[in-house]
């Protein structure tokens, strides 16, 4: 470091003096290019070092699409579709890919077995294994989603959805009563259809009463007569016409779970 030290002697005249001052300047102002010049490479390497990682990113997510594409046999755009669905569901695209592929089994076993709970579930929304044997699965889901669209209230989605390999449920009523509706969700994960059925069937009143109006007022209305919250619409929510609120307050009556009552 002999280059950068400036010598200053006692005794030296004043312009020795400047002369030295200025050279302690000209090398500060060398070593702040230097630093620049330095922070600047610095900031080239970063960027270069997040370029890779976001071509290594790209490069992992092309092989996990093409990976989903020849698992399912569906095209690269279709698995899009399906992690865009996965994002939005809190999952991700391996997990639904899985998911589906167990709903594949159990169609293959319900077309083995028609009392298999498959065969039934399929046939409760209006399917049978041999409508879906075969397909991809951007049609398998097109087929269910239809039929799911037509489903009657009075009968249990779920339960049905479940047992073809379904995953739990997003469910308005599980507000009113979470303990019933993850007890009816576990059973039916435990392969106890006939229990899920019976809990279902108990408080069906409530999921039908649910929807007596555009929802959530209904569900507002119960929650507050049941002491979860304070019944207070906003607009363009209004509140439950006289009757509807009467039949609201019936059904929770009848389930034990009207005035803050817990189930």
């Amino acid at each position: 470091m002999a280059e950068n030290t400036q010598e200053i002697r006692f005794g030296a005249t004043t312009k020795e003096l400047t002369e030295a001052v200025d050279g302690v300047k000209r090398q500060l102002e060398s070593l702040k290019e230097f630093g620049e010049g330095l922070g600047d490479q610095l900031k080239e390497l970063f960027a270069i070092r997040e370029i890779v990682e976001f071509v290594k990113s790209m490069g992992e997510l092309g092989e996990q699409t093409e990976r989903v594409s020849l698992q399912l046999g569906i095209s690269t755009e279709a698995v899009g579709e399906l992690s865009g669905l996965a994002l939005l569901t809190g999952t991700n695209i391996d997990s639904l890919a899985l998911s589906i592929e167990r709903m594949y089994l159990n169609v293959q076993r319900a077309a083995r077995d028609g009392f298999n709970p498959g065969a039934q579930a399929l046939k409760v929304l209006g399917l049978s294994a041999k409508d879906l044997i075969g397909l991809n699965a951007d049609k398998y889901l097109e087929k269910l989603t239809e039929a799911a669209s037509k489903f009657a209230p009075s009968l249990n989605l779920t339960t049905a959805l479940m047992a073809i390999g379904g995953r739990g449920i997003i469910s308005v009523s599980s507000n009113e009563i979470p303990a019933e509706m993850s007890r009816m969700v576990e059973m039916a994960e435990r392969g106890d259809f006939a229990g899920a059925r019976a809990l279902h069937k108990r408080i069906l009143p409530l999921l039908m009463v649910n929807f007596i109006e555009s929802n959530p007022i209904p569900v507002k209305s119960a929650m507050a007569s049941m002491g979860l919250l304070e019944e207070i619409y906003r607009l363009p929510m209004v509140p439950p016409r006289p009757a509807s609120k009467q039949k609201i307050e019936s059904v929770l009556q009848q389930l034990g779970i009207g005035g803050g009552v817990p189930a």
